[in-house]
């Protein structure tokens, strides 16, 4: 499977991209983002305006953790690696967090197309929210049935984050719908790389008025 399919499958909801964009992320979304409220803010930011003003998911993606994985591994062997990598800046004990991460993938896979998954956490506590980016060129295997995943984003949020963590599904949705994603994704020559890849992307923006 190729990234690239997703945006043909997304289409198959609605000839209008944003549309598309709006299935995707509802579909993606864990049980605990789901409410009337939080549908309309979606809808809010797939239809705000295009910028190259760098907004808070910017921000968060220069200072986010990044593993390149060298090895093919199962799932469970990538959650157990973000956990540890994730818990100091969350001030987790990383076994709570690898329980958290395998019980939501349990609930319903967080692959949201050949090749990619969004895997994402609610936490307790308040005002947290970390990314932390993978790429496996290998392949990262989440399911027996799927291509494996070679570009991971896990988010990591408190409630109160709950519109935030729409958004950053939304702005990731967007990106990786850009035909050039993958071949950019694949090519990148080191960690700054990747986050440049994703920060570089054309999306829409919700830019926090001064």
């Amino acid at each position: 499977g190729s990234l690239k399919s997703i945006k043909e499958t997304a289409l198959k909801f609605d000839s209008d991209q944003d549309e598309a964009l709006f299935h995707i992320v509802e579909k993606t979304a864990s049980k605990e983002l789901e409410t009337h409220s939080a549908k309309t803010k979606v809808k809010d930011f797939i239809t705000s305006d295009i910028c190259n003003e760098k907004d808070r998911f910017d921000l968060l993606v220069e200072n986010s953790l990044v593993m390149d994985l060298k090895q093919t591994m199962d799932k469970e062997t990538f959650f157990e690696m973000v956990s540890k990598t994730m818990s100091a800046s969350l001030n987790m004990p990383s076994s709570i967090l690898n329980d958290m991460l395998l019980k939501r993938e349990m609930e319903a896979t967080t692959v949201l197309a050949p090749g990619l998954a969004i895997p994402h956490i609610i936490i307790e506590g308040e005002r947290k929210f970390s990314i932390l980016i993978a790429r496996c060129k290998k392949g990262i295997e989440f399911t027996k049935s799927a291509p494996r995943v070679y570009a991971a984003f896990v988010m990591v949020g408190t409630k109160d984050e709950r519109n935030f963590h729409l958004y950053a599904l939304s702005a990731i949705a967007q990106i990786v719908m850009d035909t050039k994603f993958e071949n950019k994704w694949l090519r990148a020559r080191s960690a700054s790389a990747l986050q440049e890849v994703i920060i570089s992307a054309d999306r829409n923006r919700e830019i926090t008025k001064k």
